[in-house]
């Protein structure tokens, strides 16, 4: 199993050119061919991820034997964005912004400390400071890395202490409508072994556009993972896991064939 941190994330360190699929998916190959990798892959993308991964197999369609998409956009929740959406994205972009300032003055390495600890106080200040939407959101993603294993906590806190990873997260978020149009411009992945995975808190009409994607290849399976949102990864892993050996085994075959 191969993972990485694209550029700007994590510890990779940030691209000039824009974080949109095409150059991402330039970089990965890049990664791959340097560090050995062999192919064909089984390339596995959750959220944003999934626009990485069908601009792969677009891209280099020899190189992979199969997906795995998790709980991955659709294109057309993006593409073509409402007065609304251009609002949150501009909102996004700014709260990242935001949140590369307070890193460079130490405030974000004391709130994630206090919650490390279990002290939620000053975190819930802070992210009220911000308007309730923020809020929201910052809630909503501490809900989710409290369900990492604590000795992985430290390490989280370390990149979001970055002031790149802000930086990164305001670029990718504001390439998001183009990286939409890139994706939605694809062809369908033939034969390709793939299985869809949905969280089971989508409305309408998200939970349809998650059904299109499974209809993106003839030998495809959706699952929608009853007891997960969108972070399917860290609310049934298992079920990712087993995903990922369906289609290993999937691709397995056609090449005997």
């Amino acid at each position: 199993v191969v993972s990485y941190d694209r550029a700007g994330l994590g510890w990779s360190d940030a691209s000039p050119r824009p974080r949109t699929p095409p150059h991402i998916v330039e970089e990965l190959h890049t990664l791959l061919d340097r560090a050995g990798v062999p192919r064909p892959l089984v390339l596995v993308g959750h959220s944003f991820g999934g626009y990485c991964v069908r601009t792969y197999a677009h891209k280099f369609p020899d190189e992979v034997a199969g997906m795995v998409l998790v709980d991955s956009v659709h294109p057309a929740e993006w593409e073509h964005i409402t007065p609304h959406q251009r609002r949150m994205l501009r909102g996004a972009v700014l709260f990242s912004r935001i949140g590369e300032f307070l890193t460079h003055v130490g405030f974000v390495r004391f709130v994630l400390e206090r919650l490390e600890r279990g002290a939620t106080g000053a975190p819930k200040a802070a992210a009220r400071a911000f308007g309730p939407s923020a809020e929201k959101f910052l809630g909503r993603i501490v809900g989710e890395v409290r369900k990492l294993p604590p000795e992985v906590l430290p390490q989280v806190r370390a990149v979001w202490c970055r002031p790149r990873c802000h930086r990164a997260m305001a670029a990718y978020v504001g390439s998001l409508p183009a990286s939409a149009a890139v994706v939605a411009s694809l062809g369908g992945l033939g034969a390709l072994p793939l299985v869809v995975l949905s969280g089971s808190h989508h409305p309408e009409p998200r939970a349809r556009e998650q059904e299109e994607l499974a209809r993106l290849s003839s030998n495809s399976k959706h699952i929608i993972a009853a007891d997960s949102a969108h972070w399917i990864l860290l609310d049934e892993p298992e079920l990712v896991a087993q995903a990922v050996r369906v289609v290993v085994e999937a691709a397995k075959g056609q090449r005997k064939d």
